[in-house]
């Protein structure tokens, strides 16, 4: 039998009088723009990217979806990309990154 043991090491407000519909996480590259990051996706129409750096969350960037919900987010790197670029600002359409630098929402 294999137990796994968690502990938390912070809590914080993602999404303030709001739920938290969706979460999405990177597999850790090292050296990555993405290392310890997370995003988050809530009922009051946004998906936020984090950070998680010495047990504090920090908002990197907020996308508004115009009144859609987020029910499920998936991220990847792009092929052969080395995920070392900075963060793109995304387009409207929250699905291709405006500057193609190594991850992408679906």
């Amino acid at each position: 039998m294999i137990i796994f043991q968690q502990t938390c090491i912070t809590s914080f407000d993602a999404h303030p009088k709001a739920l938290i519909s969706a979460l999405g996480v990177l597999q850790s590259s090292r050296g990555s723009s993405l290392d310890d990051c997370f995003f988050t996706g809530g009922s009051d129409g946004t998906v936020k990217l984090w950070r998680l750096q010495l047990g504090e969350v920090e908002e990197q960037q907020t996308l508004e979806l115009k009144g859609k919900l987020p029910l499920d987010l998936a991220v990847a790197y792009l092929p052969g990309s080395d995920g070392k670029s900075r963060f793109p600002q995304f387009d409207s359409e929250l699905n291709i990154p405006s500057t193609h630098t190594g991850y992408r929402m679906y």
